[in-house]
């Protein structure tokens, strides 16, 4: 794990737009320059969403978030129903995520955060905007090089209540922004460099093959 200065461990809510910036994570299965569907099921590339999860790694201060998320509870849930109302936060558990739970020493907390590719009139949204540590824009031709699983990056988040449609009512984290930070190595069957899988072969046990097989 890198020496991340204290400015990247605590979670913050920004002066100038109002979102709640995260602190140091590692990404994973990230589509922040083309949208994906949210499901296996989902056909229609009108429901189509970018997105982010990163693992928070321990020690890192979220509390900014979790007074935003109450606070958006609070707003939208009369004060005689919270008690019994059940709700779903957005604040997972890393040891309860199938894949990632492996990793819940070190990084105790998962956040999923996405946001829709289009409008409910049908119009395109913008993609998040992805930036590097010093503040230049990254290409989406670099995506693979750059957004790979296990790479530290800040998320800028607006958190937003979505009503009960289909189930529980809860907080999602509406994905606006990616800084991107870190390089570090491959997560959760992210792209490994082929001189990690295999050792170098001489020539002469090479030399002994072509014998054989000519």
């Amino acid at each position: 794990m890198p020496n991340i200065p204290d400015s990247l461990k605590k979670a913050f809510k920004s002066d100038k737009s109002g979102n709640i910036i995260l602190p140091a994570a590692r990404m994973v299965y990230a589509s922040l320059f083309t949208a994906t569907r949210p499901s296996k099921s989902e056909t229609d590339p009108k429901r189509f969403q970018y997105a982010n999860t990163v693992l928070v790694p321990a020690g890192a201060d979220i509390s900014a978030l979790e007074d935003e998320i109450d606070r958006i509870f609070k707003e939208n849930v009369p004060e005689a129903k919270r008690a019994t109302t059940k709700w779903k936060r957005p604040i997972l558990l890393t040891a309860d995520q199938g894949t990632l739970a492996g990793y819940a020493d070190d990084y105790p907390i998962t956040l999923r955060a996405n946001s829709k590719a289009f409008q409910k009139d049908g119009k395109p949204r913008p993609a998040p905007d992805v930036i590097d540590n010093a503040g230049n824009p990254v290409d989406k031709a670099d995506e693979p090089q750059q957004t790979y699983n296990g790479r530290w990056c800040r998320m800028s988040l607006n958190p937003y209540w979505y009503p009960a449609n289909d189930g529980q009512p809860g907080v999602s984290l509406g994905l606006v922004n990616v800084q991107l930070l870190y390089h570090d190595d491959p997560l959760a069957g992210g792209k490994v460099k082929a001189s990690s899988d295999f050792e170098a072969i001489a020539d002469a046990d090479m030399a002994d093959l072509d014998k054989e097989f000519a």
